[in-house]
């Protein structure tokens, strides 16, 4: 996804940001996850800020209104900035505003081990089961 990179784990998506954030990436990035939702029917999210760039303003935008429809169980963000941080926050606030639904959370973790292990467990609370691991066309 431009210089970024997307991970697909069932239903978690990781996106390792490198560099800005433009508007295509964005779309790109709303797209991938889209298709996630569909299958499994949510998602959860994953974000590596360690080596990130600029987050344009009509890239904000999007991801907020994109929000709006979606179904993400909740976000966790790692190696970044006080300022990534409160932009990140408002990116979800300002579209939770919009939200027919409750906004998912959002929390910032200093490393992707404990955004693993935050996953793991509102999955747990939320009582999400884990995806299964066989192709979605076999049948037991």
């Amino acid at each position: 996804m431009g210089p970024h990179l997307v991970e697909i784990e069932g239903d978690v998506i990781i996106v390792r940001q490198r560099g800005d954030f433009e508007l295509a990436h964005m779309k790109e990035w709303c797209r991938i996850a889209d298709g996630v939702i569909a299958e499994y029917g949510g998602a959860f999210t994953i974000s590596d800020f360690t080596v990130s760039g600029d987050f344009p303003p009509e890239s904000r935008r999007y991801g907020s209104e994109w929000q709006n429809g979606a179904k993400v169980f909740g976000s966790a963000l790692f190696g970044s900035s006080l300022a990534q941080r409160v932009l990140m926050t408002m990116i979800v606030r300002v579209g939770s505003m919009f939200r027919k639904h409750p906004g998912s959370p959002l929390v910032s973790v200093a490393s992707e081990a404990e955004a693993r292990a935050w996953v793991a467990e509102l999955r747990k609370k939320l009582g999400v089961p884990e995806p299964s691991k066989k192709p979605k066309d076999q049948t037991s």
